[in-house]
């Protein structure tokens, strides 16, 4: 299995996901089709819980995502919990402003439908 890589771009944020568990989304979703976008990452994480990984550490850092891509997020938050059911170690770091009290409530709305841990890290 090979690291999943695709750039940042205006409107859609960088994902970097290695197979060491290591997992990076970053930047802006704005796109109109957000699940197409993420079809490939999906799929790459379906190949990965395959793996029976011992760990993931998912960073997500977004300046802003649409309601769509919401949506596409909770599917992926979805994954990682029935990843977390089967054994994996699970931490899931969601980087805001301090002041996007928007982004701090949808951190908090992913957290709450989790039971895997979940950070909220406030940046200055």
């Amino acid at each position: 299995m090979k690291n999943f890589f695709i750039e940042e771009t205006a409107h859609s944020p960088r994902v970097e996901f290695d197979t060491e568990g290591i997992f990076i989304i970053k930047g802006r979703s704005s796109m109109v089709n957000p699940a197409e976008f993420f079809e490939p990452v999906l799929a790459w994480i379906n190949e990965f819980a395959n793996t029976a990984p011992q760990k993931v550490e998912l960073k997500v850092d977004m300046d802003f995502f649409n309601t769509r891509t919401a949506i596409v997020l909770h599917t992926f938050f979805k994954q990682l919990q029935k990843m977390y059911s089967a054994g994996t170690t699970i931490t899931i770091l969601w980087y805001c402003e301090r002041q996007d009290t928007d982004m701090i409530e949808s951190g908090n709305d992913y957290a709450s439908l989790l039971s895997c841990p979940f950070e909220i890290i406030e940046k200055e």
